[in-house]
């Protein structure tokens, strides 16, 4: 099934072989050091668990792989990012992918790898929108000093507060245009903040 997943690179197939070809070696030689039959029962029922913990592993960081993939799709769509936008929150989408696998592979439990998983989906759609929303705000400045509202001595400067905002329908609070001595032109600048 590892060796089928088409969201597993090469070294991640092979790392998750290694890891469940030892668990099950590890149990093997535990069952074979039994003194008794009835020695026998707890490093089989252990083996199992580890052999069962490394595949859900290897299952989990499949899914983030599949989750970054998306993600680093749906960036590439977005026609309003620059090239230098789209590279920089790829490599934003990736990091965070790396560090939930991370976690996951330092779970102890199939539980804690569940919620591993669960965090770690949630981070990198995280990742993949407040680099949307950064690259939103940088555009509109961008857009905004392009139509040569920066500098005018009859607008006054305007302050911009641009940040990272989580979700990209709050761009809009936070950037803010505040002219001031500008009033010959208040109602269009007006306008265009609106």
């Amino acid at each position: 099934a590892i060796e089928a997943d088409n969201n597993l690179d090469r070294d991640q197939k092979d790392a998750a072989k290694d890891k469940i070809t030892k668990a099950a070696k590890e149990a093997e030689d535990n069952i074979n050091a039994a003194p008794d039959k009835d020695g026998i029962t707890q490093p089989k029922e252990n083996g199992l668990e580890k052999v069962k913990l490394e595949k859900a592993k290897a299952d989990a960081i499949s899914e983030i792989e599949a989750e970054k993939a998306k993600a680093h799709q749906d960036i590439d769509k977005n026609t309003s990012l620059t090239p230098d936008q789209k590279e920089a929150a790829k490599d934003k989408i990736t990091k965070a992918a790396k560090e939930a696998e991370d976690s996951i592979n330092g779970a102890a439990s199939i539980e804690e790898v569940t919620t591993e998983l669960n965090t770690g989906k949630e981070k990198v759609e995280l990742a993949k929108k407040e680099e949307e929303a950064k690259a939103a705000g940088e555009n509109i400045a961008k857009a905004i000093n392009k139509a040569g509202l920066l500098g005018n001595p009859g607008l006054g400067e305007p302050e911009f507060n641009i940040g990272a905002a989580a979700q990209p329908e709050e761009e809009a609070n936070n950037l803010e245009l505040k002219p001031e001595n500008n009033n010959a032109n208040q109602a269009n600048a007006q306008e265009i903040k609106e």
